[in-house]
């Protein structure tokens, strides 16, 4: 028990690498946020790399900065990272920690919660410090955090190129606001913690604004359906196919 417990304050420690993500934190807002970074090889390259902002579920909450890149959160970070997505579309990604007592979003209200506001700020320090292009900037999450998903593309949905919320929901209200943005949302049908009504009613609210998401659910699975969804053949492909630079040449941005 001990050398677990070492073990998983060496991998908090800022600087301390773990599966190629870097432990860091970020302060803003009177916030505290830990982070994990992933960075692509040769960025002293003269180019700039798509970032892909990871959001964890609730079993990841707290402040070891570790367990959204572990656990059931694994399999949605280290998509981005694995071998084949790095050698045909190397990018940074982002694995912030939302802090015990937390939620990424107003559970009443769906509205971005102090933490989620933060990653923002943080997404905009990076833009500043690492060669990150403005225009690929994708979110992706599970559970809670395709609920923070939601809430991002609602209210910055001019930030980012891309989304794919895997068992959550958001505000139908907004959906005239998100209509622009390309959506791969993913649910299971038998998920009785977030019932696949959320994505459903989502993604007809985003077809009616003019939108054109994707949408798959899937038959009989539960609420653990990020285990089909990280694993779906062209996902990455898909998301990387997509810029804010042509969405705007081609005049889908409200």
């Amino acid at each position: 028990m001990t050398c677990v417990i070492v073990m998983a304050l060496l991998a908090a420690a800022p600087g301390t690498n773990v599966d190629g993500f870097e432990a860091h934190s970020f302060r803003s807002r009177g916030h505290v946020l830990p982070y994990r970074l992933f960075r692509p090889a040769a960025t002293d390259m003269p180019r700039r790399f798509p970032l892909v902002v990871f959001l964890h579920g609730i079993e990841a909450v707290g402040s070891d900065n570790v367990r959204q890149i572990s656990g059931m959160d694994r399999a949605g970070s280290h998509l981005w990272t694995s071998p084949d997505v790095q050698d045909r579309d190397p990018c940074f990604v982002l694995a912030p920690e939302c802090p015990a007592g937390h939620l990424w979003v107003n559970p009443f209200t769906r509205a971005p919660g102090a933490y989620l506001r933060t990653v923002m700020d943080l997404i905009g320090e990076l833009q500043r410090d690492l060669p990150i292009d403005g225009d690929r900037i994708y979110v992706t999450g599970q559970s809670m955090g395709a609920f923070g998903v939601w809430a991002l593309i609602e209210n910055w949905p001019n930030r980012f190129a891309a989304a794919v919320p895997v068992c959550g929901g958001g505000r139908v209200s907004q959906a005239r606001r998100i209509a622009a943005v390309p959506i791969w949302a993913f649910h299971g049908a038998a998920d009785p913690l977030v019932p696949a009504h959320e994505s459903r009613r989502m993604i007809a609210a985003v077809e009616r604004a003019g939108g054109a998401p994707r949408y798959t659910e899937y038959p009989f699975v539960m609420h653990q359906s990020w285990n089909r969804a990280w694993a779906e053949r062209g996902l990455a492909a898909w998301v990387f196919a997509h810029s804010r630079a042509t969405t705007q040449e081609a005049g889908n941005v409200p």
